[in-house]
């Protein structure tokens, strides 16, 4: 089926395939082909043409549309003649069979409709500025390319479909064209879009530019026009989609702009960036406390509120990194299963209220943690948070949190451009202004389910921030504050069946760990490395036992009075290089799990 609408095509080369136009007296030339004999039949309306099917059969005259039949396969050249082409106010050509590009459409000024879609036609699409009273242009599923001409003159238009080609460029301003109720243009070659374009449809219902070229500045500006457009009074509500390969997602202006939309009745679908945010850290991050981990703690009310402010535009994925006592060293040792593995997009790192001791080692374990970050995940955002042990019933920043640390996390987030989010000052604001501590924490490090609202919402404005600036552009890491070069290793985590040597007859395996209740019983293990830890079983029914490295004093442990496991309880730091660790058991059951060391 072919439909040419109200005006005339030209071709200057009428030895090419394709349609040609001149004057308003001009033959309109059509090359069709196919492989197959085939069935022509184009269809107009307006005025009478005379056909010549270009094999020989006699001329027809027709006012309405002929169908044709061929006999043979091949490339037929079509004539149309007409004595006024501006009468023509229709014009179909949806055949697969006709080819080539197209000329000027001058002399079609009365055309209303115009189809040809479903063709083979290549090359620039010539302007219809002359063709004033189109209202419906259907151009789909062919091969035109280069930059989509304006179509501002056309102010009746109602229905653009110009899907399946190849336009590339700026996608013009349809500003003029205020009666527009469905614009399809998805599945080409679109990188840029006319500001302002999109703002003065009042009766728009239907927008597809999926599957484009569309950067993030034209996906925010063209959902920034739409917003403007809902001010026109009696504004319809509209579907709107900017998906698909190739576009990118909005920004965080862009989301805000959808959420508008969608509370006025529209759709709008957009492509979803993955945001991956990982909370590393203790119990406070782990949700200690809170009635419920998950939902009340900090972590859950961050994290759920992130999942439905950023819904329309990205994918908000949130990992729980916290396990109690973990401080520095040992996110060192969780950080490429814990977070590394994740991508993510955003780390919150909560270290402060566990690293306590031998400054000089935190430190550098501090650093070290925070130069595998950057190194593994350069363009992620990072924020430091203080958390920080509360008095009852003063809560004093500078007697909690200490000089020294407080030296350091400054020191480490200006050398490496990162956010410390001081959680500390928000909880003695409230305690100064009347609430009572015990309302906020239920001992001197863990806030109940009131103090872990405070803490979110001092969190969760700075990550929203962090999550607009992301991705980051870092360059090279600079130089070292501290001595972290070592800690940088990838640790070595070994289990209790792979150690390096035992003695005594009593140990038994259960999974990767070795068991033994038999006195004097040793276990040991080889590395290279600064600094050990080990996990084992710990609170009631575990026993006691004691490590010593190579040969040393030995430190004697009641995994019994541990209220929870980590290596945080008993390990070593001293100078890089080869050494064993040796673990005997002194009484009671003592389940050795993991040797873990950098």
């Amino acid at each position: 089926m072919n439909t040419l609408v109200g005006k005339r095509l030209r071709y200057p080369y009428d030895g090419m395939m394709g349609i040609g136009l001149m004057r308003a007296s001009d033959d309109l030339v059509i090359y069709t082909t196919s492989v197959t004999p085939t069935t022509f039949d184009p269809s107009w309306v307006g005025g009478s043409i005379t056909v010549d099917w270009g094999d020989g059969t006699p001329t027809e005259s027709h006012a309405t549309g002929l169908s044709h039949t061929y006999a043979m396969a091949g490339t037929k050249k079509v004539k149309f003649s007409c004595s006024d082409w501006s009468k023509i106010t229709t014009l179909d050509v949806n055949t697969d069979d006709c080819i080539y590009a197209l000329p000027s459409f001058s002399k079609l000024i009365g055309l209303s409709a115009f189809y040809l879609r479903i063709n083979h036609f290549t090359g620039i699409f010539p302007s219809l500025s002359s063709c004033i009273h189109l209202s419906d242009i259907h151009i789909a599923l062919n091969n035109f390319s280069g930059v989509l001409p304006s179509f501002s003159s056309c102010v009746d238009l109602l229905a653009f479909r110009f899907y399946s080609n190849i336009f590339s460029g700026k996608i013009p301003s349809f500003i003029s064209n205020t009666k527009l109720l469905a614009l399809s243009g998805h599945s080409n070659l679109f990188n840029d879009y006319e500001i302002g374009g999109f703002s003065s449809q009042k009766s728009l219902a239907s927008l597809e530019l999926q599957n484009n070229l569309l950067p993030e500045t034209s996906i925010n500006a063209i959902l920034t026009d739409l917003v403007e457009s809902l001010s026109i009074s009696g504004r319809v509500p509209c579907t709107v989609n900017l998906a698909g390969t190739g576009n990118a997602p909005p920004s965080y202006t862009g989301i805000e702009n959808i959420n508008t939309l969608s509370g006025n009745g529209w759709t709008v679908t957009v492509n979803k960036e993955n945001n991956n945010i990982v909370y590393l850290g203790g119990s406070v991050t782990d949700g200690y406390d809170a009635t419920d981990y998950d939902t009340m703690s900090w972590r859950g009310i961050v994290g759920s509120t992130l999942q439905t402010t950023y819904s329309p535009g990205r994918n908000i994925v949130n990992y729980n990194a916290g396990i109690g006592g973990t401080g520095s060293w040992y996110a060192l040792i969780r950080l490429q299963e814990d977070v590394l593995s994740k991508s993510p997009s955003l780390i919150t790192c909560d270290w402060t209220l566990n690293d306590s001791g031998v400054w000089a080692f935190y430190q550098s374990c501090q650093e070290a943690c925070l130069r595998r970050i950057l190194t593994a995940c350069p363009t992620a955002q990072i924020a430091i948070l203080l958390f920080i042990t509360i008095g009852d019933p003063d809560v004093d920043n500078t007697t909690n949190l200490g000089a020294t640390q407080c030296t350091v996390i400054s020191a480490l987030a200006a050398h490496y451009g990162l956010t410390v989010i001081n959680c500390v000052t928000p909880i003695q604001n409230a305690v100064t202004g009347g609430t009572h501590l015990n309302a906020l924490y239920n001992n001197s490090v863990h806030p109940v389910d009131a103090g872990h609202i405070i803490l979110a919402n001092t969190i969760l404005p700075v990550a929203i921030t962090l999550l607009n600036d992301y991705p980051v552009s870092r360059g090279v890491l600079p130089l070292r504050l501290y001595a972290s070069a070592e800690l940088e290793n990838t640790p070595i985590i070994r289990y209790g069946i792979d150690n390096d040597g035992e003695t005594g007859s009593g140990w038994s395996t259960s999974g990767n760990a070795r068991i033994s209740s038999t006195g004097n019983d040793t276990i040991s293990w080889d590395g290279t490395f600064q600094s050990f830890g080990m996990d084992s079983n710990y609170g009631a029914g575990a026993g006691s036992y004691a490590w010593s490295v190579d040969g040393g004093a030995e430190t004697i442990i009641d995994a019994s009075t541990l209220y929870y496991y980590g290596p945080f309880h008993h390990r070593w730091a001293g100078v890089y290089g080869v050494h064993t660790v040796t673990v005997r058991i002194v009484s009671g059951t003592v389940e050795v799990k993991r040797f873990m060391a950098i």
